[in-house]
């Protein structure tokens, strides 16, 4: 009897297993990494890129069905590319191009249900101008013993912020003090002798 009824019990088996519901699938999400942004810089909420300057973007999705595949839109057309890692993850890569363009993208993470997500993000490409400085004119002055002595740096021009300065030639002092400035601060220098 009961080998008349296992070929019945397994069929009802299999049919209680066909006819549970499937699995929930998460809602798919796309975000972007802004610790791994480089090359962008923030201002007022909006993103900038020096001209000439590499970018790059980070995304990564959550939930959704895998496999996950990315697609970019991006305008000026070619102004960055997609780097698909197959793992849920993308990298968006580029060269800042023409100064004043507006570069916008669109990332859209796509599983295998059909779900998409979307990230937007626009940002500026700024004109970098040439850098100059004038020549520095060296302090013309005598500094007493424990008197601080003010150098001024020399005048400049465009560039990158932030400028920085450095000796080019010669040593200082091992007890000689720099205090840190802005670029157009007088920086203090004292020195013990």
């Amino acid at each position: 009897m009961l080998r008349k009824l296992l070929p019945i019990l397994l069929v009802l088996g299999v049919l209680a297993a066909c006819s549970e519901p499937a699995p929930e699938v998460e809602n798919l999400t796309a975000t972007e990494t802004v610790s791994a942004r480089t090359g962008i810089e923030v201002s007022d909420g909006n993103l900038y890129a020096d001209q000439g300057t590499s970018v790059s973007f980070s995304f990564a999705t959550e939930g959704g069905q895998a496999p996950i595949s990315f697609d970019l839109d991006v305008s000026p057309a070619g102004a960055l590319t997609l780097t698909d890692h197959g793992d849920g993850t993308a990298t968006v890569s580029g060269t800042a191009g023409d100064a004043d363009d507006v570069v916008t993208f669109t990332v859209t993470a796509m599983d295998s249900s059909g779900q998409e997500a979307e990230v937007v993000r626009t940002f500026t490409v700024v004109a970098v101008t040439e850098f100059t400085a004038d020549d520095y004119v060296p302090h013309a002055g005598v500094a007493n013993v424990n008197t601080p002595i003010e150098i001024d740096p020399p005048a400049t021009s465009g560039g990158v912020a932030p400028l920085s300065y450095s000796l080019s030639s010669g040593e200082l002092p091992p007890d000689f003090v720099t205090v840190a400035a802005e670029p157009d601060d007088i920086v203090t220098h004292s020195v013990e002798l």
